[in-house]
């Protein structure tokens, strides 16, 4: 028996709808179903004669509810813009731990067509300019290779000529059927920006490549 089989139906039915980012006021509303189903099914079982389907009803109910709250809230994270349930916070989280270890380059260049051979060894595309990384006061340090969302990337490391700070800026293959749609900026749409271990994380797409930056 594993350990969430000993849980507690209550407290099990909570760490599934946490997981499942279910915000406290929705989680308090299906704790009270659940209790009052709990309640019916036990004052059900005290009666021996009363059929079995009488006695799960309650549970199933609750099911039923869970179901539906859950469904809520996996189309309520979706949104209009047909984002994958965590898509951003996923990519925000990778992004950040990726800039905060900052692991040594693997390739110095002071300019992207510099940097591009060695990322094409890795069958990496590094898109030539950026409509929002472009005539941004950052010096390019050169790059190093890491992976968004399981897909290989390239990671370009600058050094913002204002503030003396390093900001990365993360490009991957753009899959839509692993993260839903991510705003182009190519279509005048604006990049998103998320924040994850305290670290500002703006995400886009361009020329088919998802780019992520933490000015």
């Amino acid at each position: 028996m594993n350990q969430d089989d000993q849980k507690p139906l209550k407290q099990a039915v909570r760490d599934h709808v946490e997981a499942a980012s279910l915000d406290e006021e929705q989680l308090a509303a299906f704790e009270r179903m659940l209790s009052e189903s709990s309640t019916n099914a036990v004052a059900s079982s005290d009666t021996s004669g009363d059929p079995p389907a009488r006695r799960v009803l309650p549970f199933a109910l609750a099911a039923a509810a869970l179901a539906i709250v859950l469904g809520g809230v996996i189309w309520g994270s979706r949104g209009a813009d047909g984002v994958k349930p965590g898509a951003y916070d996923a990519i925000a989280r990778e992004v950040a731990r990726n800039h905060l270890k900052l692991k040594p380059l693997e390739v110095q260049a002071d300019r992207l067509s510099d940097a591009r051979p060695f990322f094409a060894t890795l069958s990496i595309r590094v898109p030539d300019a950026s409509v929002v990384v472009d005539g941004q006061p950052w010096k390019l340090q050169g790059g190093r290779h890491c992976s968004i969302q399981g897909e290989d990337a390239a990671q370009m490391r600058y050094t913002d000529a204002a503030s003396g700070e390093v900001v990365s800026v993360y490009m991957a293959p753009y899959v839509p059927e692993s993260v839903g749609s991510i705003p182009d900026v190519g279509k005048g749409e604006s990049p998103v920006k998320v924040q994850a271990d305290g670290v500002d994380v703006w995400i886009w797409v361009e020329r088919g490549v998802l780019l992520a930056a933490t000015p």
